[in-house]
């Protein structure tokens, strides 16, 4: 959270510095999805964090990408990390899997969630400045 914090000061500072970025890497519930064939990003939680930050620091601004996919898991969004995370080198990653990964966690199994989880937070720690 440190470089979080020093990004959002330095914009507070600099008003031409790139708005702080947040992307939300995720499942369904990312993406938008409030209901059954119903995506309403108003309501994503990801949109609601930034309005917050956007009170809290008033001379902050902050962008949001939103990388959710409706039916993924953990572990298949491994692929689509560089894709839709490191190449925007993001100031916070906010992860969000857990819905499809539970429906599979008869097959796949716990540790492999946690694997995928940790996978995840290693390469956008080692990959983003």
């Amino acid at each position: 959270m440190k470089r979080f914090h020093e990004r959002i000061a330095q914009k507070a500072r600099d008003v031409a510095a790139a708005p702080v970025l947040i992307v939300a890497f995720g499942d369904s519930v990312t993406q938008g999805y409030t209901r059954a064939n119903t995506i309403e990003p108003k309501y994503v939680y990801h949109q609601r964090l930034k309005e917050q930050l956007e009170v809290a620091y008033p001379l902050t601004t902050f962008s949001v990408i939103n990388a959710g996919v409706a039916g993924s898991t953990a572990k298949a969004s491994i692929e689509r990390l560089q894709r839709d995370v490191i190449r925007y080198q993001p100031d916070l990653v906010v992860i969000g899997f857990g819905l499809n990964d539970a429906v599979m966690l008869s097959v796949t199994g716990l540790e492999q969630f946690r694997l995928s989880l940790q996978t995840m937070i290693d390469k956008i720690r080692a990959e983003t400045q």
